[in-house]
């Protein structure tokens, strides 16, 4: 679910694309439309997520409407491509997660997210490897590849998204 087609040409100046590393590979993230208020992101339950899926090798795209504020409140780490049931993962207990605004006209890298799991808790670790993210954009993205620019985010607390597990 919002995986920006392979031969997506550049963004107007009322969307953005955001790239994201994601490992394992098996990891499903989900990127869900909210709001922030008193440093703290507040999904709109409403609204369903711009993202919801596995990386392809090893990253996610996603297009969105420019403004739009965006947050990973919903991680599964599978075993494999097989694996179907898994316990979801949301962010609770003032745990931060990644929050983005969608630049308007922009194509940006927010950088590599690698979860490990843990009994009851699954962490992320970032990185950032631009220069991967841009090799991978050139192969599977390239009418956005050229466009492709250091993006930021921020990490904060998260509410709304569900029950704490």
């Amino acid at each position: 679910m919002g995986r920006a087609s392979h031969d997506a040409g550049p963004p107007s100046d009322k969307e953005g694309y955001v790239v994201l590393g994601i490992q394992p590979e098996f990891t499903q993230v989900s990127l869900f439309p909210g709001r922030i208020s008193d440093g703290v992101f507040h999904q709109n339950a409403l609204l369903p997520a711009e993202f919801a899926g596995q990386p392809e090798d090893g990253f996610a795209v996603t297009r969105a409407s420019a403004g739009t504020v965006l947050a990973i409140t919903y991680v599964v780490m599978f075993a494999n491509k097989s694996d179907a049931f898994r316990t979801p993962m949301v962010p609770c207990s003032g745990s931060k997660t990644l929050v983005v605004t969608v630049p308007a006209g922009k194509v940006i890298y927010l950088g590599n997210l690698r979860y490990q799991s843990f009994p009851g808790v699954v962490r992320p670790q970032f990185s950032n490897d631009f220069d991967a993210a841009k090799a991978y954009m050139t192969t599977h993205y390239p009418k956005l590849a050229d466009k492709l620019e250091q993006g930021r985010f921020e990490l904060m607390p998260a509410v709304g998204q569900g029950q704490c597990r």
